[in-house]
């Protein structure tokens, strides 16, 4: 008789232990599929960011300034005046976003261009003197 109560709790015990892992790969695997949901969606979002920033006017006029010892030769205009429409445009979109904190414009050799950040609910363009080496 002690035998089989004995045998029964070792029956019932690791059919608990099966059903409570079964519950908790689960939970897992539906925690993993949301996360992968989440970070999909804010990849997607970003990734459309770029593009609208890719597609304003200051980024090709910026490459051909680079090209032209800072000055872009399609309306003589100076690398500066195309840095201060993407902050702008930059600021705008950070602004219009709550979800975004910060958007850095680096450069090939690692300098920040341009840096905008969101800080105690201003949108605020980072200063010459502060930008960072990456």
């Amino acid at each position: 008789m002690l035998l089989m109560i004995v045998l029964a709790l070792i029956f019932f015990e690791r059919k608990l232990q099966s059903e409570v892992q079964f519950e908790v790969e689960n939970q897992l695997r539906q925690s993993a599929a949301h996360i992968a949901e989440q970070f999909e969606r804010r990849y997607r979002a970003d990734l459309s960011y770029l593009h609208f920033l890719k597609d304003t006017p200051p980024f090709p006029g910026i490459a051909r300034a680079l090209k032209n010892n800072g000055v872009d030769p399609q309306g003589n205009q100076p690398i500066e005046l195309w840095k201060s429409r993407i902050a702008t445009i930059s600021r705008s979109l950070i602004y219009n976003n709550a979800e975004l904190l910060q958007l850095r414009i680096i450069m090939p050799d690692g300098r920040e261009f341009v840096r905008v950040d969101r800080r105690r609910g201003k949108v605020e363009q980072i200063p010459e003197a502060k930008l960072q080496d990456k």
